[in-house]
């Protein structure tokens, strides 16, 4: 019999590569445990559901690209293969009725301090506002950016904004008064 933790990574993997090979309803958990040399009920063991298989495997895909990204506030990151694959897969398993909390985004928690380090210290709030936004605008890019008729120098001045935005944000902070919050009050 294969441990559990060993097993989980092979029908990870898998669910994965099949994801990126074909169309997401053909991923079955069938298909999925014959690839991974899995007995079928090892998905419902482990994962509760196709869909608690597919939750991991999106989350591993974010994983997997905020590993690859040196900083948290890079941009490239929008383009990262498996972050457009996270992203399609959601909204597909949603448009399917899957429930959406099932998928919540706690990479921003994991992340957090490293970008308030980064944008030299804005407060936690402005920096949860701000990832989580650029979240919505990554997702949204990831999918829709093939209906969109924009020329890449279009894409990259979208970026360069985003970016100059950015640096903006400890000003913002500052302004909106979230820099403050928590702060004890002086004499």
């Amino acid at each position: 019999m294969v441990p559990a933790a060993e097993a989980r990574e092979r029908l990870i993997i898998v669910t994965i590569d099949l994801l990126r090979q074909l169309p997401f309803n053909q991923v079955t958990a069938r298909r999925v445990t014959t690839e991974a040399d899995l007995a079928l009920p090892t998905i419902y063991r482990i994962f509760g559901s196709m869909e608690g298989l597919f939750a991991a495997a999106s989350h591993q895909l974010m994983r997997q690209a905020l590993a690859k990204t040196e900083r948290i506030q890079d941009l490239q990151v929008f383009f990262d293969p498996d972050v457009i694959l996270r992203s399609r897969l959601l909204a597909w398993l949603i448009a399917e009725g899957a429930d959406p909390s099932t998928f919540t985004v706690s990479f921003v928690d994991e992340i957090i301090d490293a970008f308030q380090e980064e944008t030299g210290g804005v407060s936690e709030r402005a920096a949860s506002i701000w990832l989580h936004s650029l979240t919505f605008l990554l997702e949204g890019y990831a999918l829709f950016s093939g209906v969109h008729n924009m020329s890449e120098e279009q894409v990259a001045d979208g970026f360069a904004l985003i970016s100059e935005l950015r640096k903006l944000l400890p000003t913002v902070d500052a302004t909106l008064g979230w820099s403050n919050e928590g702060a004890s009050p002086t004499s």
